[in-house]
């Protein structure tokens, strides 16, 4: 992991490229929702390590890219799975499902709360991050 090169001045090098044990803690994160606590503790890392390589420009780039990836491969399920909400009897669920079509694709940044009375009349509201009516 150390790094014991030295550039013209004495200074340590800069890794051009992440060790194995720093592309398994970007895989780890990704597995688990971004705990760092938690992938710390699984791959042995300290905290202060995982931070500074988070301060890492070329972690940063490797990190933004493996999200990307995992993005591209969920994006398809995901699309597939909102297309047969779509087609849903229960207008909730559409609506939940445009919902979620509108904020992936960045039309919405607030929640949509949909609630449906005894007479089947729907109530659509949309509220703020913070669960206040807009």
């Amino acid at each position: 992991m150390a790094n014991d090169e030295r550039d013209c001045r004495g200074r340590f090098k800069i890794n051009e490229k992440l060790t194995p044990i720093q592309l398994e803690m970007i895989t780890e994160l990704l597995k688990n929702g971004g705990n760092k606590t938690e992938a710390c503790r699984t791959l042995g890392v300290p905290r202060a390590t995982v931070y500074t390589w988070i301060d890492n420009e070329i972690w940063q780039e490797e990190y933004r890219r493996a999200c990307e990836r995992v993005y591209k491969m969920s994006l398809s399920k995901y699309i597939t799975k909102l297309d047969k909400m779509l087609d849903s009897k229960d207008s909730r669920t559409v609506m939940k499902a445009i919902e979620n079509g509108l904020k992936l694709n960045g039309y919405l940044s607030t929640n949509i709360d949909v609630s449906q009375n005894t007479t089947e009349n729907i109530t659509i509201r949309i509220v703020s991050d913070d669960n206040e009516e807009e």
